[in-house]
């Protein structure tokens, strides 16, 4: 497998997941501390892992060639997680495609009910500077109409170097989100179930990757390591105990 030389980071460090596993461990997560894992500090990155991962199976509804598997980024402080896919290139060896993910959270807080102006407020104000291998997932956490045409079209007058998501809940069903892309190459809404999806999404993990010369995507012969929800989201169990439910 060939590795992006262009980017420092160590691909080999860590194992990697699915992002069906992501939710399912997001889901044993707030088995045991509940509502706590919605604003603590601790479980900032279990937030971000989980809405990565809800938006990576919705761009596996987008394009079925989109099936990646992902790991929270302990190596710098951007981006907040990275996702990759292996390509096959004949007669090279596969190819590791990534994309790093940024995630920012349009709630009630926000003091703008634009989508693009809230991004240019945040992930793509002046004081950032994101490349082409970075895909920012805005999630709408907050009652607004959505015009996907009109973001398409104000994008496009700012042309950022990245790719831009947008995902949000269906209203009263925890389980159906929509997504759809409007920059750079604009889609149309895909609403879906997470548990649907995830079920199409057969890749055992957690994994590791290594360099070799392998032509073929194949996860037959790899041998999942154990790990705890705990190692998914890089937490300490003895630091939450004060959020443990009792009940």
């Amino acid at each position: 497998m060939n590795f992006d030389t262009t980017l420092d980071y160590n691909f080999q460090k860590y194992p990697w997941f699915s992002p069906h596993l992501v939710v399912i461990a997001t889901n044993r997560l707030a088995k045991l501390y509940g509502s706590n894992i919605e604003n603590k500090r601790e479980f900032k990155l279990a937030r971000e892992m989980f809405i990565g991962a809800v938006a990576l199976l919705g761009a596996y509804e987008l394009h079925i060639d989109n099936k990646y598997i992902m790991q929270p980024n302990l190596q710098s402080a951007s981006p907040d997680v990275v996702a990759v896919k292996q390509t096959e290139a004949p007669p090279s060896p596969l190819l590791l495609e990534v994309t790093q993910l940024e995630i920012v959270d349009m709630n009630d807080y926000s003091d703008v009910s634009d989508v693009v102006e809230f991004l240019k407020k945040t992930k793509l104000s002046k004081k950032k500077s994101y490349d082409n291998k970075t895909l920012i997932v805005c999630v709408i956490n907050k009652r607004i109409q959505i015009n996907r045409l009109k973001i398409s079209e104000e994008l496009e007058k700012v042309k950022p170097k990245s790719t831009i998501y947008v995902l949000g809940k269906i209203r009263g069903d925890n389980d159906k989100w929509a997504i759809f892309s409007p920059y750079p190459d604009p889609t149309k809404f895909a609403i879906y179930s997470v548990s649907e999806t995830m079920k199409k999404y057969n890749i055992p993990t957690p994994l590791r990757l290594h360099k070799g010369t392998a032509r073929k995507i194949s996860y037959e012969k790899t041998h999942p390591e154990v790990t705890t929800i705990y190692d998914i989201f890089n937490l300490k169990e003895s630091d939450l105990e004060k959020y443990r439910r009792t009940s």
